[in-house]
C-alpha cells in the first residue's frame, strides 16, 4: 500500500505505522494541519493504512491460505444479527438503498441517517436499538439542501436541529474516486479523525464516487471491493444510494438484481432496501414498495412507504410525513 506524503513521494505500510506510532505519541511537528481537526495528514494517512491492512487491504498475509477443519465452525460462537435498523440495516454491513431517479432515495437514506442517529424508530415503523454516529458523503447535495432536510426529518420526530444532528457529520460535494487506493485511504482517514465509533457511513450517490463502467464488471470490482475494505476499516455499516434501471419493474427477477450495472454490485450487498412500484407526483408526494433484503438474517420483507413533504414559511421543505405500512408478517418488534 502506498499513498502520497503532504510534501511529495510517498510512504509504504512500515512507514505509515511509524508515523501513526509517532502522531499518537504526540510527536505531530511539521506535518500539515490540513483537516481542520487537530493533527496532520499525514497522522489520519498513517491511521487509515494501518485500519485498511488490518481489514485486508492486500498487503499482508500473501502467502499460504489458512485452512482449518471444517469442525471448527461448529466449535465457534456466532452472535445473532446486530441491528442499525431492525429488519433493514444490520451492523457492518454494504447496504444499498436503490430505485429509479427521481424516487426520494436520498430522503429515504437520511430517514435512516436521523434513526440510527436518534435512536428513534426509521419510517415510523422499525426499531433502532441506540443511538450511533453516522457520517453523510452526499455528493448531489449542497449545504443548504442537507440542513433543511435534516432538520425537516428531525422536525417530524419533534426534535430541534441540535438533538437531530448531534451524532451526524457530513461532507457536502467532496470529490472522491473509489477506485482509487489514496481516495478510499483519505475517506478512511477523515471519518477516524472524526470518531472511532462510526455506526453508518452513508454515501450518495455511487455514480458519482467512482470513475468506472458501471456495465463492466472488471471496472466495478474494485468499487465493490473498497467498500467491503471499508466496512472492514472502520467496523461500521456502509449504505451506498444507487439507481435502478428506468422503467425496471417489469423486468424479472428480485428488485435488488434491477440496480443499474454489473451483476458484481448486487452481489456486494449484505443487505438492501430496494424502492419500486411508484406513485406519487415526484415532488411532495411519494409512494413506494419497498423491499427489504438481508443476506444474514430476518428482512422487514415488503413495506408501502409514503412520504409526503409539506413545505414551510421559506417555501423549504419543512415537515416530512412518512407512513410505512407493512404488507406482510414482517413487523419485527424490539
Amino acid at each position: 500500500m502506498e499513498a502520497d506524503h503532504a510534501g511529495g513521494g510517498s510512504f509504504l505500510l512500515g512507514d505509515a505505522l511509524g508515523m501513526f506510532d509517532a502522531a499518537s505519541n504526540g510527536d505531530e511537528e511539521g506535518v500539515d494541519d490540513v483537516l481542520g481537526v487537530g493533527g496532520g495528514e499525514s497522522y489520519y494517512r498513517a491511521k487509515a493504512s494501518v485500519a485498511l491492512a488490518d481489514a485486508g487491504s492486500g498487503d499482508g498475509g500473501r502467502g499460504f491460505l489458512l485452512f482449518r477443519p471444517s469442525s471448527h465452525l461448529f466449535a465457534m460462537d456466532f452472535p445473532e444479527t446486530q441491528w442499525l435498523v431492525r429488519g433493514l440495516v444490520p451492523e457492518e454491513a454494504v447496504t444499498f438503498i436503490s430505485g429509479e431517479p427521481k424516487t426520494a432515495k436520498t430522503w429515504h437514506g437520511l430517514e435512516l441517517a436521523v434513526a440510527i442517529a436518534t435512536a428513534t424508530k426509521a419510517f415510523g415503523e422499525f426499531w433502532v436499538p441506540r443511538p450511533r454516529n453516522v457520517h453523510l458523503v452526499l455528493v448531489e447535495s449542497s449545504e443548504r439542501e442537507a440542513r433543511n432536510r435534516l432538520r425537516a426529518i428531525g422536525a417530524s420526530r419533534g426534535l430541534s436541529p441540535e438533538q437531530t444532528t448531534a451524532r451526524i457529520s457530513y461532507s457536502c460535494r467532496p470529490e472522491l474516486d473509489l477506485r482509487q487506493e489514496e481516495d478510499v485511504q483519505r475517506l478512511v482517514g477523515s471519518v477516524l479523525a472524526t470518531t472511532d465509533d462510526c455506526g453508518l457511513l452513508l454515501l450518495d450517490p455511487l455514480r458519482d464516487l467512482h470513475t468506472g463502467k458501471e456495465n463492466e464488471a472488471d471496472s466495478m470490482a474494485p468499487v465493490m471491493r473498497n467498500l467491503r475494505r471499508i466496512r472492514g476499516a472502520l467496523k461500521c455499516a456502509v449504505g451506498v444510494i444507487h439507481h435502478s434501471r428506468k422503467g425496471g419493474d417489469g423486468d424479472s427477477g428480485r428488485p435488488g438484481q434491477r440496480m443499474r450495472g454489473s451483476s458484481v454490485i448486487h452481489a456486494t450487498a449484505d443487505a438492501g432496501i430496494y424502492l419500486h412500484d411508484h406513485k406519487g407526483d415526484g415532488s411532495t408526494h411519494w409512494v413506494s414498495k419497498v423491499q427489504g433484503e438481508i443476506r444474514n438474517g430476518k428482512s422487514a420483507g415488503a413495506f408501502w412507504s409514503r412520504l409526503d413533504i409539506t413545505d414551510n414559511e421559506e417555501g423549504e421543505g419543512g415537515w416530512p410525513c412518512w407512513k410505512a405500512t407493512v404488507t406482510g408478517s414482517v413487523q419485527l418488534p424490539p
